[in-house]
């Protein structure tokens, strides 16, 4: 299981900088094309509470110092991807578009109270939603884990 675990966790985290340099060379404008939800709450499903927060915390720290512009709002996802790691802990694979509406709901109003709602942020609404269900239609397709 730890083996299962740091395996995924490398895969995971090469996968999120090979989305921030393709975010940097060709997405500049498409926001929520990261892992920030769907990595979380697989690993909640798969390994538990805390490797999955675990996760949540270095996929952060990932994609804050690749998108420094974006800081505060970054670490001010923490509460949303904690509801992930919640949601997918208590419902499994059977709980996704309850744990990613929910997530958004809270990247909603973390991002009002800071003062970043507006056009990029309804791009992030947008294209975080199609990519996570993207992803959860390969999971469900494709992988065994």
């Amino acid at each position: 299981m730890v083996f299962d675990f740091l395996t995924l966790t490398t895969i995971l985290v090469f996968i999120s900088l090979l989305l921030e340099f393709i975010h940097i060379k060709f997405l500049k404008g498409c926001h929520g094309i990261d892992l920030l939800f769907f990595a979380p709450w697989i690993f909640a499903i798969k390994f538990g509470f805390s490797n999955a927060l675990t996760l949540g915390l270095i996929l952060m720290v990932i994609h804050i110092v690749f998108n420094l512009h974006m800081a505060r709002f970054v670490a001010f996802a923490l509460p949303a991807v904690l509801l992930a790691v919640i949601f997918g802990n208590a419902l499994g694979v059977a709980g996704f578009y309850t744990a990613l509406i929910v997530y958004m709901i809270a990247s909603i109003f973390t991002t009002s109270f800071f003062g970043g709602f507006g056009p990029r942020f309804v791009l992030f609404l947008v294209f975080g939603t199609l990519f996570n269900i993207g992803l959860f239609s390969v999971y469900q397709n494709f992988v065994t884990f």
